[in-house]
């Protein structure tokens, strides 16, 4: 199988070079578009690895299923969709459009950025840095590696860069689905999708499933 793995990881990584770095985030055009990694983990529990599985990158996107599970265990499932819906989109992640002609003006779901600020504001503690430890403790706990941290640069450049999604934020504060700081919620945000890990990290039960694809609880002392 790591044979196998490897042989189809080498003969695809030409493909790369169809494809277009980031550009909406500057620090994200430093990647090297040749890098390719797989991690896979079978029904029990075997893992097989391939490529550039241990390099670094960004979790982005994925850290709106972390912030989504934080939500939910500390608000409830109801309280948390009273904010956000559960509707797929045909527009862009960063789309705000949805949001001006929605009659219930709530994102479509947690997956677009619109949704997962909106969930990352419902995320408990005593300020951004409680939160966020609680985000980076999850992440660590989850992978098993107490490594996991922020990629400062990419961070900086976020920040930079985030006006789209200080848009959206904003016109959800201004329709009242969005409570609290703006400014406070969008820089817990940056940083969540600043958090780095690799393919192997992704293995190990991010999404809170066992090796048999049971969802596991969650809650600050136990991740699983």
């Amino acid at each position: 199988m790591f044979k196998l793995l490897e042989t189809l990881v080498e003969k695809n990584k030409k493909y790369g070079n169809d494809g277009q770095l980031a550009s909406y985030i500057p620090a994200l055009l430093e990647a090297n578009p040749n890098d390719l990694g797989v991690a896979i983990v079978d029904v029990e529990g075997r893992k097989y690895y391939a490529g550039q599985c241990e390099k670094n990158f960004t979790i982005q996107s994925i850290s709106k299923v972390v912030s989504l599970i934080l939500a939910l265990g500390d608000n409830g499932r109801t309280n948390v969709f009273k904010r956000v819906d559960v509707e797929p989109t045909g527009d862009g992640f960063n789309s705000i459009v949805n949001l001006e002609t929605k009659d219930k003006k709530r994102p479509y779901n947690p997956m677009i950025n619109a949704g997962a600020i909106a969930t990352t504001s419902l995320i408990y503690g005593e300020d951004g840095e409680d939160k966020l430890e609680r985000i980076i403790k999850f992440m660590r706990k989850a992978t098993n590696n107490p490594n996991i941290s922020i990629n400062e640069e990419v961070y900086v450049s976020e920040r930079r860069t985030g006006d789209r999604n200080r848009a959206l934020a904003y016109f959800m504060k201004s329709n009242g689905m969005l409570q609290g700081d703006v400014e406070e919620i969008l820089e817990l945000y940056f940083r969540q999708c600043s958090i780095e890990a690799n393919a192997i990290d992704k293995l190990r039960n991010i999404l809170g499933y066992n090796a048999k694809g049971i969802m596991t609880h969650y809650s600050d002392d136990n991740v699983f």
